[in-house]
């Protein structure tokens, strides 16, 4: 339809996006701090979208709802697996607070991420929640918490966490050492050894 309907499409993403501000306002009104936009813009090879689409149709109405939420002073959070460097201009264009999965296999660079927008956004995630949280033992668990917490702790802006969810398939004990290694090690200043 992008393609092919693209009148039908926009009101349609208009509709989406005028009822998402309300629903926020709602949230904001009620003491909310945070609006978390859980948009899944990509997929493990990219964007689901051409970057030139995304910025045509979303990025628009996108920033229209990053606007509004900011302008009722609280931050904006956005949940977006997949790999995403190819919009991450966009994403930070239109204003968004953080950024979470970072999204491992996938392909997110932690590193590249701190390096190009760790003054910019709040990072969150990159602990690998389909291989190291799911079977991995503790050493592997502790060696990705501790790599995180040195490449995007250091001067802050980092919230340690899985790069999806504790979803069912992980063990409960993986995810507690997970948190138990953060606890540990995750603490100003940051000192953390590989």
């Amino acid at each position: 339809m992008l393609h092919t309907k693209q009148r039908a499409i926009c009101r349609f993403i208009q509709k989406v996006t005028d009822f998402s501000i309300e629903l926020g306002k709602d949230f904001i009104d009620r003491g909310v701090d945070v609006i978390w936009i859980p948009d899944d813009m990509g997929y493990v090879h990219g964007p689901m979208l051409s970057p030139e689409l995304f910025r045509k149709f979303i990025i628009p109405q996108l920033k229209k709802m990053v606007t509004a939420f900011k302008g009722r002073a609280v931050k904006v959070l956005m949940h977006n697996d997949g790999q995403l460097m190819s919009i991450m201009d966009d994403l930070v264009d239109a204003g968004i607070d953080a950024i979470h999965p970072l999204e491992r296999a996938a392909g997110m660079s932690l590193e590249t991420m701190k390096e190009k927008y760790g003054e910019k956004l709040t990072l969150i995630g990159n602990v690998d929640s389909k291989s190291a949280l799911q079977y991995g033992s503790s050493s592997e668990i502790r060696k990705q918490v501790l790599g995180c917490l040195s490449i995007a702790a250091p001067a802050g802006g980092y919230i340690l966490a899985s790069d999806h969810s504790i979803h069912e398939g992980i063990p409960s004990i993986n995810a507690k050492f997970m948190f138990e290694v953060a606890r540990k090690y995750g603490k100003y200043p940051i000192t953390v050894m590989r």
